[in-house]
């Protein structure tokens, strides 16, 4: 097994105040465990970075694989126990809080057999003379890319308080589902179900928590944040599969949002499988 090191990566294109910043990281015998970019000198607060930072992106042959706010990324990051460090925004590609190694391993991008791999940054119209730099955690390999963790950001919004159902959650036979963020102070229940089945409820998930020492899903630390993980025992295997046991599609997959008042907001899903 070859060792993991830090790598400085090319430099970004159009990093300019408005603009949507570009990075081309090389491909073929190397595998992705992280993407690291730093912002300015790696001194700003996050408050700072995140205003000057928006939207980032990873995309496989041209393809979106990730779409997520740096605030958001944050977020995801602090449920999962990883601090912001100034100036720097970690996007991780394998799960370093997997059980074993093997899960740990499991997730990395290897690029063997990837013709193109972008990242891309959306720069506030009001960032005072940005500058970023991009590291990333690799290793040698000749690993092709094979499932990944997918990360999809959705809006939504309600007129008030009440339920909101969603019914049209992606159910491909060849995924697995990981986690949902909610972004928004206004949820206060949420209940995930497949088929006839209750899958979490807010009320499990935070009993897990409890046992597994995991965060519960709203705490002062996540204000505005409310986690629905599957996988709170660390274990890749608990991902949720759309493919039923009898090989069966799961047909009913509703998502149900208890919201407090109007609101509006994005759903962060993470979903298990081939990439696009």
């Amino acid at each position: 097994m070859s060792k993991r090191r830090i790598v400085k990566l090319p430099a970004f294109n159009g990093v300019n105040a408005g603009q949507r910043a570009t990075l081309t990281l090389p491909v073929g015998a190397r595998k992705y465990h992280s993407l690291i970019v730093q912002y300015k000198d790696g001194t700003a607060n996050q408050a700072t970075t995140e205003a000057a930072l928006k939207t980032l992106r990873v995309l496989v042959n041209g393809k979106s694989q990730r779409e997520i706010l740096v605030s958001q990324l944050n977020a995801r990051e602090a449920y999962l126990g990883r601090t912001f460090q100034a100036g720097t925004v970690l996007m991780p590609f394998s799960e370093n809080t997997a059980r074993t190694w093997q899960g740990e391993e499991l997730l990395g991008w290897g690029t063997f057999n990837v013709s193109t791999l972008t990242a891309e940054i959306d720069i506030d119209a009001a960032a005072v003379a940005p500058a970023l730099t991009a590291y990333a955690e690799i290793e040698d390999s000749t690993e092709p890319l094979g499932g990944i963790v997918k990360w999809r950001r959705n809006s939504f919004q309600t007129a008030g308080a009440g339920v909101l159902a969603i019914r049209d959650l992606p159910r491909d036979p060849r995924e697995a589902y990981q986690r949902f963020h909610i972004f928004t102070a206004s949820a206060t229940e949420v209940q995930l179900k497949a088929d006839s089945d209750v899958i979490v409820e807010t009320i499990s998930r935070d009993l897990l928590a409890k046992h597994y020492s995991r965060r519960p899903q709203k705490t002062i630390m996540q204000a505005g944040v409310l986690t629905l993980d599957l996988v709170a025992s660390t274990q890749v295997t608990d991902f949720l599969p759309m493919l039923r046991t009898d090989n069966r599609l799961v047909q009913d997959f509703p998502l149900e949002v208890t919201v407090s008042g109007a609101s509006n907001f994005d759903i962060i899903t993470e979903v298990f499988g081939p990439a696009l």
